[in-house]
């Protein structure tokens, strides 16, 4: 009987450690960032798994918060999760520290040490050490380069924007406008030169001086026909010798021409009604007398 108590005993000795043996610690892993070449404005993730039996917590209260972790860091961001498993949770919190200050040399830097505190077991909390690194000038006091690679260096010119459809377009609205507005002003005013050109005494003219070309009396009619067609355009109605000073004192531009003008009313009552214009010269006379006449008309003469 003693023998078995004792064994007994003994088994039940045996079964509490290894329980205890089997029993999961917390466990603590940290990812740590590069430790070197880090200048201004970089940011340093450290990233901590925390994996906890069941019953034993995270305090929430000790996770870092966002804000300025003395004179070189600030915690910018933190970001918290939990995953259950068979006997225990695993907790992953990722920090990202930011450099804000630039310092004049190289110098080593060392992310803050965390402690996270822990509710319901044997364990009170876990410490997570600083992290040392070195962060140094975004450029160092002193180069040694050859030639001006000692000197603050331009900016890189940005690749050109090849600009040939916009152009295109651009130029193709232009001609529209341009033949939109000629329109416009051509409903407007006319074309001025267009207009010179049209008047009864220009189109006359270039028939007189071709039939000046000619010396039969048949061109002398002719002329007279084409000067009686302009001055009745002119006038706007059939015009006669008795009406030409009435005429005139409405259109004083032609008031010089009034002398020439009556000449020519008998020269017309001659070739027509009477024994014929055959004074010598006369064709040349009619067609200076209508260039005369297009010049007043173009407001040229």
């Amino acid at each position: 009987m003693r023998h078995s108590a004792i064994a007994l005993l003994l088994a039940w000795l045996a079964a509490s450690v290894g329980a205890a043996e089997e029993r999961p610690l917390p466990r603590l892993e940290v990812h740590e960032p590069r430790a070197y070449g880090h200048v201004l404005g970089d940011v340093l993730e450290r990233r901590i798994e925390v994996e906890l039996p069941s019953g034993t917590r995270l305090v929430e209260k000790s996770v870092p918060k966002p804000g300025r972790a003395g004179r070189w860091l600030e915690l910018q961001a933190v970001e918290a999760s939990r995953t259950a498993g068979v006997g225990s949770h695993r907790f992953e919190i990722i920090l990202a520290y930011q450099i804000v200050n630039a310092p004049r040399e190289v110098l080593t830097l060392a992310l803050p040490e965390v402690t996270l505190e822990l509710s319901g077991g044997t364990l009170a909390r876990l410490a997570v050490p600083e992290w040392p690194f070195t962060a140094g000038p975004l450029t160092p006091t002193t180069i040694l380069a050859r030639g001006p690679l000692d000197e603050m260096q331009p900016d890189a010119p940005p690749k050109p924007i090849s600009t040939s459809a916009v152009m295109t377009r651009l130029a193709a609205y232009a001609v529209a406008g341009g033949v939109l507005a000629l329109f416009l002003c051509y409903q407007l005013w006319g074309i001025p030169f267009l207009a010179r050109s049209r008047g009864p005494f220009a189109r006359a003219h270039r028939q007189v001086k071709m039939l000046a070309g000619r010396d039969d009396a048949g061109a002398v009619r002719d002329a007279l026909r084409e000067i009686h067609r302009a001055l009745d355009e002119w006038a706007g109605r059939a015009v006669f010798s008795r009406e030409l000073e009435a005429l005139l004192s409405q259109r004083p531009k032609f008031a010089p021409l009034e002398a020439d003008l009556e000449r020519f009313f008998e020269i017309s009552r001659r070739e027509f009604f009477g024994e014929g214009a055959d004074e010598p010269g006369v064709l040349p006379w009619l067609e200076a007398l209508c260039r005369r006449c297009r010049n007043i008309e173009r407001g040229s003469a």
